[in-house]
């Protein structure tokens, strides 16, 4: 005999439904998250192209994207990525690296004017896209312009 609080006495859509009112409201997800599909890390996601925009949460523990303005765009096949992380009024800084879970890893950056003797650094364990948010759009004519460089500088 199961005790109490335990389900196993529950079978089918009932055990679902009791066990649905059990979660408390950090369980649930928003309507967005249930629209989005199932959250995928970056190093699982498919070869792709990714637009992701870091979150800040304000005092309340709410995420507000619109309230920043740094964003990554990401080209992705396998576990390698290279992108160009976006931000409002700085230099556009490319980059090439390797997914781990939501991390990236072994990232080479190269700052403009992207030349083989422009600013160019390491770093092992440079982001967490945790903190940034996944969107399901086109890129801007522009965009693309601003990845294919960062293609084209790591394709050398």
């Amino acid at each position: 005999m199961n005790g109490p609080g335990e389900l196993g006495w529950l079978t089918g859509w009932a055990a679902a439904l009791v066990s649905a009112m059990m979660l408390t409201a950090g369980d649930l997800l928003t309507g967005a998250q249930l629209a989005a599909g199932p959250i995928m890390t970056l190093e699982a996601l498919p070869p792709g192209q990714y637009d992701y925009l870091q979150v800040e949460p304000n005092p309340d523990g709410l995420a507000l994207p619109e309230r920043q303005d740094n964003t990554l765009l990401l080209h992705k096949v396998g576990r390698t990525v290279i992108g160009v992380n976006r931000r409002r009024g700085m230099a556009q800084l490319c980059f090439r690296g390797f997914a781990e879970g939501n991390r990236l890893l072994n990232v080479t950056r190269i700052f403009p004017p992207y030349q083989p003797d422009s600013n160019w650094d390491f770093q092992a364990d440079w982001l967490d896209v945790s903190n940034y948010q996944r969107r399901e759009r086109a890129f801007t004519t522009a965009e693309q312009a601003d990845l294919l460089t960062c293609l084209q500088v790591f394709g050398r």
